[in-house]
């Protein structure tokens, strides 16, 4: 039986957990040059998903701040082995438990954290019930770009995905082309001087 200080818990959305950890954490900020700038307007999250964080009355900026700033990590991960150890972590430090209630005849699984974890729970239950779907740990991941660790779920069958978007993506093409062009452009002038 759930102690009174126990609070029912369920998932963040997954998309929502990547929208917090990019929005409010402190490494994916740096990286972009965004530390000074005013964070997301909070009250965004309950407008785009009542139903989900219509939960949390009293959300502000310093809980998503400690959220995205522990999570980070676990899409950071180099291997599954450190995915796991990571997450491990979490579920440790948020007391999550599971416990199966019943309604009549009807099982199911509930699952509970001592009231004060309640936001870091729901984002490490987002990534434990992601990972039993999908166990890949390769597919939570950090962009690759230049000035950018945001983090993303890739989702194609491949799960080749390198950026956290297409503007990313794009931005790194385009540094790489002219890093090229400088570098045969350098080579050239080399060569030119070098046979005078």
């Amino acid at each position: 039986m759930a102690k009174h200080s126990d609070a029912d818990i369920r998932p963040m959305p997954l998309m929502h957990l990547v929208r917090v950890v990019n929005g409010w954490g402190d490494a994916p900020r740096a990286a972009a040059g965004e530390s000074h700038d005013p964070y997301p307007v909070v009250d965004r999250l309950r407008t785009d998903s009542p139903e989900f964080w219509g939960d949390f009355a009293q959300l502000d900026v310093d809980d998503l701040v400690g959220v995205a700033n522990r999570v980070h990590p676990v899409f950071a991960s180099e291997s599954g082995a450190q995915c796991a150890e990571r997450l491990n972590e979490l579920v440790a430090q948020t007391g999550i438990a599971s416990s199966l209630v019943a309604d009549q005849w009807q099982v199911r699984e509930v699952w509970r954290t001592p009231a004060a974890n309640r936001l870091l729970a729901a984002a490490t239950l987002a990534l434990v019930t992601h990972l039993r779907a999908e166990p890949d740990a390769g597919r939570l991941s950090t962009c690759e770009g230049t000035d950018c660790v945001d983090v993303y779920v890739a989702r194609s069958p491949s799960a080749r995905r390198h950026y956290c978007s297409l503007t990313c993506q794009n931005r790194n093409r385009v540094r790489n082309y002219r890093a090229k062009q400088r570098a045969a452009t350098a080579r050239d002038h080399a060569t030119r001087d070098g046979g005078q």
